[in-house]
């Protein structure tokens, strides 16, 4: 109960906006009680309460900390994980990927998770080869995990696209859908067959399977998929049907800045095309009032210097 006590001062303080003081608190109690179990679990709610703060290099070097106390700690799974959260924002991929592979295999709530970040992050750097291994490993670690399972597969079609492999990807997305239709991972799929389908010329195809992400969710994937509903009528050609598709990611998914940005850059080429120049115009002029990221704003820039503004 000495833990859990304790406990409850550290967020009391960190309620009153007290977070030095939290932290020398339990600083204070490990000083006092080296190596008993309630120490060792206030060095892990420290670590978080660094983590939670942002201060990533701290919380890091505390979970290392943590870590190293005893080659069995209890938490490691977590500990595992949430240095791997840590070094991930402090930009150091590889490390990350290593405390996100430990993690994995550790054996509590967090495995899953530590996998997905691990497969992520060793495909964003390229290695083909390192991410099949993972996406195995996933398959036959959590086979009769219907929460884990489908991210894994999701990420298996990816892998299946990146390879070269689209007639198998898209076999892997539908399974997907098959199995776990009401998953995040089946929406997922579902945009990845969209932009698959665009790249094979099937508009008709990719709207539709935009449209049943976009009525259906309200998060950052429903605003994905309404954009690409606008890419899809884009590229039948159809621009006031692509100007309506794009005006509804600026004004349903009002959350998602980066989503509205590029519909709006769309939405301009909608209005060009459909010989509504001066729409065209404005719409790039909100655009940059929005001060979007460097690669949208250029863009934005080039088209309204192409109209004669």
């Amino acid at each position: 109960y000495v833990a859990d006590a304790m406990i409850g001062v550290q967020y009391c303080l960190v309620a009153q906006g007290k977070e030095e003081e939290a932290t020398s608190a339990i600083d204070q109690f490990v000083r006092e009680n080296p190596g008993t179990p309630a120490a060792k679990d206030l060095e892990l709610k420290k670590a978080d309460l660094l983590f939670g703060q942002k201060n990533y290099a701290a919380a890091a070097k505390a979970y290392q900390s943590y870590l190293t106390a005893e080659p069995e700690v209890k938490n490691r799974g977590q500990a595992y994980y949430w240095l791997g959260r840590s070094l991930q924002s402090l930009g150091e991929p590889v490390e990350a990927i290593r405390a996100f592979d430990a993690a994995s295999t550790a054996g509590s709530r967090f495995s899953g998770a530590a996998l997905l970040e691990a497969i992520d992050m060793v495909s964003a750097q390229g290695d083909g080869a390192r991410v099949h291994e993972l996406v195995a490993r996933g398959e036959r670690s959590f086979a009769s995990d219907n929460e884990v399972l489908p991210d894994v597969l999701y990420r298996k079609g990816r892998l299946l696209a990146d390879n070269g492999n689209p007639v198998e990807a898209r076999r892997q997305w539908e399974d997907v859908i098959r199995r776990s239709p009401g998953h995040r991972a089946a929406d997922q799929s579902r945009l990845s067959l969209v932009r698959l389908s665009l790249s094979q010329g099937d508009a008709v195809q990719a709207r539709s399977l935009a449209q049943q992400v976009a009525t259906s969710r309200t998060d950052e994937l429903g605003a994905e998929a309404q954009f690409l509903v606008g890419e899809a009528w884009s590229a039948a050609g159809d621009w006031k049907q692509a100007a309506t598709a794009y005006l509804r990611v600026r004004y349903v998914f009002t959350s998602y800045r980066d989503w509205i940005h590029r519909a709006l850059l769309e939405l301009g080429r909608a209005y060009d095309r459909s010989g509504d120049k001066a729409r065209a115009q404005e719409t790039y002029r909100d655009l940059l009032n929005r001060k979007p990221e460097e690669s949208i704003r250029r863009e934005a820039e080039r088209r309204l210097g192409a109209l004669g503004s």
